[in-house]
């Protein structure tokens, strides 16, 4: 791979998420709102689930384990194949 292709879509990648962020932190602090979040980090085979509220934690668990099998059958249908 061409290492200035690399170079630029990892600035494109960080550019994004600060956007994202920024976003974000003005409709946080401009609008009075109830603001829940939470998200899913998986390191290796350990998932990490954190969230504001008990209810976002439900569907989290319930998006980690679809997730899970999704990984799980693409590499048995990789293995397979």
């Amino acid at each position: 791979m061409n290492a200035k292709i690399f170079e630029l879509s990892i600035i494109l990648i960080f550019t994004g998420l600060s956007i994202i962020l920024i976003g974000l932190i003005l409709a946080a602090t401009r609008f009075k709102a109830k603001i829940n979040g939470g998200g899913i980090i998986f390191i290796g085979p350990i998932p990490l689930i954190f969230g504001l509220n008990k209810g976002l934690k439900g569907v989290l668990i319930l998006i980690l384990f679809m997730l899970f099998l999704l990984v799980l059958s693409v590499q048995l249908l990789l293995t397979w194949s």
